[in-house]
């Protein structure tokens, strides 16, 4: 649609002419594109739709921080949780089954929900059938409910449940993690996600972006941003097996005497089809590569405290 660079003229598409009838009356700390929704540019409106209102930004998984959120959406979608069990599953995490479990809330704390309610205070922490639900048909369960989720654990021919306080963080990440890319699928999105390093490894997160690879499992053509700092996701084992193409690979370089950061196409390196991308980055074909020296600093720490001893 256009291309704007500070200090420079505003390139526009040669489809949306109408654009450039406004570029040059927007300041240059203002959107272009929000300008030109606000005037009823046509041309514009479905770009600025789908990023106004179809982008979700996680900035990292954490699934104690998402739990309430998590858990309201299970509860409207009874067949998302029994997705999530079976996927869990087969994530290899030694999890044989996933349950969502709501117990009844303890006496005293119960008490002291209904004086809450009659004073008028709302927001409580623990959430209500009708709020989670949206449906006055569920109005027969109990009113105030303390969601658990349960993940079971085969042991030496006995199955044991923990509590997600009890489970590890990794596969409760990876649980919150599944919930998001199952719910990016099913509709027409775009998913920023950061730091997806965490908790998770490279053999899992390469099978999501399998999913949002293949339209078997993307049919509504969903996007997946994501920045990570695992290099081998970049690596090839051939050209018709990569899992990232050349063109959906974007390295961020950070200038050491200023901290500006850019960010740069890896197609600006003209890249053959048929090189390993990842061998390239960490080789410094392509910039953006830490260099951390830990081991050296350390060393001459060490020597010094050493060398000090000596003189004392």
């Amino acid at each position: 649609m256009f291309e704007r660079e500070i200090g420079k003229k505003t390139k526009i598409g040669a489809q949306f002419p109408n654009i450039g009838k406004i570029a040059h009356l927007v300041r240059e700390n203002a959107l272009l594109l929000s300008a030109a929704a606000a005037l009823n540019i046509t041309s514009v409106i479905p770009a600025y739709n789908i990023i106004a209102n179809s982008i979700q930004c996680y900035l990292a998984v954490d699934f104690d921080n998402s739990f309430g959120v998590f858990i309201h959406r299970i509860r409207k979608n009874p067949g998302r949780a029994l997705l999530l069990s079976k996927l869990i599953r087969v994530a290899d995490l030694g999890i044989t089954d996933v349950d969502f479990e709501e117990k009844d809330v303890p006496e005293e704390l119960l008490e002291e929900l209904r004086k809450l309610e009659e004073s008028g205070v709302s927001g409580s922490s623990v959430p209500t059938v009708d709020e989670a639900l949206g449906d006055s048909s569920a109005s027969s369960s109990p009113k105030y409910f303390m969601p658990r989720v349960l993940f079971s654990h085969q042991g030496k021919g006995v199955i044991r449940q923990l509590s997600e306080q009890w489970e590890s963080q990794g596969t409760k990440n990876v649980m919150l993690l599944l919930d998001w890319v199952l719910d990016s699928l099913e509709r027409p999105s775009i998913t920023l996600l950061d730091e997806t390093d965490v908790s998770i490894s490279t053999s899992l997160f390469s099978e999501i972006i399998r999913l949002y690879r293949d339209p078997a499992t993307n049919p509504n053509n969903s996007q997946l941003i994501f920045t990570t700092h695992n290099e081998t996701l970049m690596s090839a084992s051939g050209a018709d097996d990569r899992l990232l193409d050349r063109d959906q690979i974007w390295i961020v370089k950070k200038d050491p005497n200023t901290g500006e950061s850019t960010l740069n196409w890896l197609m600006d390196w003209s890249p053959n089809s048929k090189e390993n991308y990842g061998k390239n980055y960490r080789h410094g074909v392509y910039g953006g590569l830490a260099q951390p020296n830990l081991y050296a600093t350390v060393k001459d720490y060490f020597a010094n405290a050493k060398d000090a001893e000596k003189e004392a």
